[in-house]
Order: structure tokens, then C-alpha cells, then sequence
């Protein structure tokens, strides 16, 4: 069966999400959630898209992404490609990183958008920590004023 065509236009907002293959962890320490963020700094600009919020857990994590010029797909294939090929170097690993194709699902209202924000945001609460102030790998620290804004955002 083939894949279902992704909605994709300039200015949509996504809300992506991917995780790691059955499972297992994908970001093992700070250097590996720093990677990710510097690939996600070089795709979103050679690709002009735009991060609203973010949180990386160790086995997944939430985007959500407006595309000025609709090229998700381009984009999210070349930045997980790009992680892919750091961890299975790093970790000397040989098998799938991620378990499947990124999920997007398509933001169309503010509301919605303002939801998924704050479910992003609150995503490692309690299963990583009590507070989402406490997890460095968000945007949430940002949206408080506390961490300095990456210029993918």
C-alpha cells in the first residue's frame, strides 16, 4: 500500500513528532540533544521554516513548525536523515534509528495552536520531571524568558 500524500503549502503549521526505533532512546546524553539542535538550526535555515515550540525527550520528540515555502517533507527528511547518520556513527549502531516516517498533523486554528504549545511544553512533566522549567530540552525556558531564544525560532 502506498504512503498517504502529506498535506503540504507555504505558511502551513505543523505539529511533528518522531521517535525512536521501538522505542528505544535516541538522545543518550547532552551532546546528542545538542546535535539534534544544531541540525535542527542547519535544516531550518537552508529550508526557511520556522519553530513555534519544541521539547526533545530521550525516545521522541514534538515540533511544531510553520513552512513558509510548504517543504516539510524536504526539510524533515533532511534533518532526520542527518541525525540518523550522527547517532548510527557515534553509537556504532546499524539499525533503524527512528521507528517510522515523522507523524505531522496539520495546526488550522489558533486555539489549536495554543494547545498543542502547551502540551508540547508539558510533555516530559511527570514522567522526566515535576516542573517543565526543569527540562533544559524545550522551548518552555524560552517562553519564560530564562533561556536565550535559538535562531531557529
Amino acid at each position: 500500500m502506498a504512503r498517504q500524500i502529506r498535506i503540504e503549502y507555504p505558511n502551513a503549521f505543523y505539529h511533528v513528532i518522531n521517535r525512536g526505533y521501538m522505542q528505544m532512546w535516541i538522545f543518550l546524553d547532552s551532546q546528542d540533544f545538542e546535535r539534534f539542535k544544531d541540525d535542527l538550526l542547519l535544516v531550518f535555515h537552508s529550508h526557511s521554516l520556522v519553530v513555534h515550540a519544541f521539547c526533545i525527550m530521550n525516545n521522541h520528540l514534538h515540533l511544531f513548525v510553520e513552512t513558509p515555502l510548504g517543504n516539510l517533507s524536504k526539510a524533515m527528511h533532511r534533518l532526520f536523515s542527518r541525525y540518523a547518520a550522527y547517532y548510527k556513527k557515534k553509537y556504532n549502531y546499524k539499525g533503524k534509528v527512528f521507528e517510522k516516517r515523522y507523524t505531522a498533523y496539520l495546526v488550522e486554528t489558533e486555539l489549536y495552536a495554543l494547545d498543542l504549545t502547551r502540551y508540547i511544553h508539558r510533555n516530559p512533566v511527570d514522567v522526566i520531571v515535576s516542573d517543565p522549567l526543569s527540562w533544559q530540552h524545550s522551548s518552555y525556558r524560552i517562553y519564560q524568558g530564562l533561556s536565550e531564544k535559538p535562531d531557529f525560532m
